[in-house]
């Protein structure tokens, strides 16, 4: 960026300013990077069900559906800036995720996405 003098004000702004990377992308790097070190293995599957800001995955390596939160989703930037994200997903769709095993409420391992 190039910094600027107001000629009324004399305040200093930026002027050209480039974004090189937003906090969310380095953010989700940071999780993307935390995942692999995990070993979080990256997988293909169709969401089955959907509920409001949650749903559930089905992939073909597992018997079991995986959870996931409608706020983990990457969305292609096709859909604009701030798309409604539980608008976008709908059941059947293919998607691609890291999935990890966390513990539920009663402290049993489960799968999420």
């Amino acid at each position: 960026f190039k910094v600027s003098k107001e000629s009324i004000t004399g305040r200093l702004r930026a002027v050209r300013i480039k974004l090189i990377l937003t906090a969310r992308h380095k953010k989700d790097m940071e999780q993307e990077k935390r995942l692999r070190e995990l070993g979080a293995p990256r997988m293909v599957g169709e969401i089955r069900r959907l509920h409001g800001d949650y749903g559930f995955i089905q992939c073909s390596s597992m018997i079991e559906q995986l959870y996931f939160s409608v706020y983990t989703l990457e969305v292609p930037p096709e859909f604009g800036q701030n798309p409604n994200k539980s608008k976008i997903l709908e059941e059947g769709m293919a998607i691609e995720f890291y999935a990890c095993e966390q513990p539920d409420r009663d402290g049993r391992g489960t799968w999420r996405a």
